[in-house]
């Protein structure tokens, strides 16, 4: 069954009153779904749905030109969701949304359980080996199909670490630092040390 919420006066979209405000990504937009504005959305792998519940919802190519729009409603379309937007009305004002990225605030979502995290939390934690010796820096995360994976920047270029059992030793957000043990044979890994990566940082 759809979720609809009360439906205030039209006001469309606003892109206004961000200033400050942390943004999470979750979801992409599709294609019109009918006549009536309505639009496909397919959420990131491994999200909650809990953004359902955000009053407003930020779409465009990134978070920094992002507009709000205030959600309707959603319901299940096939394998993806439809999205109910104030003030979008037709097909081809859905069809101008298509293909972009979806935002929410930080502060509409709840509380992750222990062990799981927002990306936007993660962003910048400096990445240290369980020998305190420095990667880099955790910049975006992203699912192969099989598992999480973290890209780190080092100064070598971008890392892929994989998440898997016995990478990621510890997450401390507070202290802004992420302890990893990587797989021998990472690519990267060699190349950073030879660069004087590899020494301790302690």
């Amino acid at each position: 069954m759809a979720k609809k919420r009360a439906v205030m006066k039209k006001q469309g979209k606003d892109s206004s009153g961000r200033a400050g405000m942390t943004l999470v990504h979750v979801g992409k937009t599709g294609r019109p779904h009918g006549i009536r504005g309505e639009i496909k959305a397919w959420p990131l792998e491994g999200s909650s749905g809990a953004w359902l519940e955000a009053t407003f919802v930020y779409i465009g190519s990134s978070g920094e030109v992002a507009s709000r729009y205030r959600l309707l409603g959603s319901k299940k379309a096939g394998a993806a969701l439809a999205l109910e937007l104030e003030g979008i009305e037709s097909r081809d004002e859905a069809a101008r949304l298509s293909n972009l990225n979806i935002y929410v605030e930080r502060r509409q979502l709840p509380e992750c359980g222990d062990g799981t995290y927002y990306l936007e939390d993660l962003r910048n934690l400096a990445v240290v080996d369980t020998r305190g010796r420095k990667i880099g820096r955790l910049v975006d995360a992203f699912h192969n199909g099989a598992h999480e994976v973290y890209a780190i920047e080092t100064m070598v270029g971008e890392i892929l670490l994989p998440v898997v059992e016995g990478v990621v030793e510890l997450i401390d957000v507070e202290k802004g630092v992420m302890v990893v043990n990587p797989p021998e044979g990472l690519p990267g890994i060699d190349a950073l040390e030879a660069k004087g990566e590899g020494k301790d940082s302690q």
